[in-house]
């Protein structure tokens, strides 16, 4: 049974299935990249994409799956199932932007918390930086001019905080480094 008289080139069923694999990767953290609707466990062919892309851009049953476009790879995934903001993280992962991506989650949290960023933040997905990847990232946000806004505090306990002084200054981001470090546990 087909959707419609446009769409017939890719089946109802078929069609549910591919939107509830994109969910599924959505809810775990990942994209599902357009190469991979070929592959198992989807494998469409030509004519069943075209079908697939024209259903999610026309339909409102599919209005949640959105797309981003890298240089070389398209990325789909669920509105309902990963945020904006980490999808985009994910996004910078994927495209190997991941200087960008640091100096981006840094500003974000200064701004919106405002709080510094544990470095160690970025060991955790959808980073998962190797120390060899932090250590060489901070270098080069600290040398380069278009990251010059971003600066270091440290904590008693030796723990390593990043921060945007567009949106902390110097005084509040080491106060709140020693407090989430230190002084909370130290209060009852």
């Amino acid at each position: 049974m087909s959707i419609n008289k446009d769409l017939d080139v890719i089946n109802e069923e078929r069609l549910k299935e591919t939107v509830e694999h994109i969910r599924e990767s959505s809810a775990k953290g990942r994209f599902v990249k357009y190469t991979s609707l070929y592959q198992e466990p989807i494998s469409l062919n030509d004519r069943e994409i075209e079908g697939f892309i024209e259903a999610i851009d026309s339909l409102p049953d599919y209005e949640d799956i959105a797309l981003l476009k890298g240089k070389e790879e398209k990325y789909y995934y669920s509105r309902e199932k990963m945020t904006e903001s980490y999808a985009k993280m994910v996004y910078r992962v994927e495209e190997n932007d991941l200087i960008k991506l640091m100096a981006e989650t840094i500003r974000r949290e200064s701004e919106i918390y405002p709080r510094p960023t544990a470095v160690s933040l970025f060991y955790e997905r959808p980073f998962s930086f190797s120390d060899e990847m932090i250590k060489t990232f901070v270098k080069n946000i600290q040398e380069d001019a278009q990251f010059s806004d971003i600066k270091e505090s440290k904590a008693t306990n030796g723990a390593l905080y990043l921060y945007s002084d567009k949106h902390l200054t110097e005084d509040h981001a080491k106060a709140l480094t020693e407090w989430i470090e230190v002084i909370q546990y130290e209060n009852p």
